[in-house]
């Protein structure tokens, strides 16, 4: 009894270059017949590609390495800008490490004016980053 088995190859490297031509060629052949692209609303945005999360910021980054105007164009209508983050203010740090109990991690405790207690465990965290955010949100 003969059993032909065969042999499953991944696609070449040609046969990928070939694939990723012929869909760029599409894209091409699609914005030369004249094809406009649809507004400025959610679900335009969508179909460009955009996501509801397109920051502006990440647009200007784009306009650094493409330089394709209509591209940009499109980006900054669809993005949106960052909001400011609310910066907390506390009134006092403390360090917590239990030395004898099983399983308790060391942890920064944060107190604020309210005296909301926040707790932030810094098990993995090393000296360099537990000065970095101390000196970030002005414990110094």
């Amino acid at each position: 009894m003969y059993i032909d088995k065969k042999i499953k190859r991944p696609p070449n490297r040609w046969s990928l270059i070939f694939l990723l031509a012929a869909i760029f060629l599409c894209i091409l052949i699609n914005d030369c017949q004249g094809v406009t692209s649809p507004g400025t609303s959610v679900s335009s945005c969508h179909e460009l590609g955009f996501t509801d999360a397109l920051l502006c910021s990440t647009c200007k980054d784009f306009a650094e390495f493409v330089g394709d105007s209509v591209f940009n164009d499109e980006c900054s209508k669809c993005c949106s800008e960052e909001s400011q983050k609310v910066k907390k203010t506390y009134q006092s740090v403390s360090l917590v490490v239990f030395r004898y109990e099983n399983g308790a991690n060391p942890r920064l405790t944060l107190l604020d004016s309210e005296g909301k207690k926040e707790d932030i465990n810094i098990e993995s965290w090393k000296i360099e980053n537990l000065e970095e955010y101390l000196v970030q949100n002005n414990f110094n």
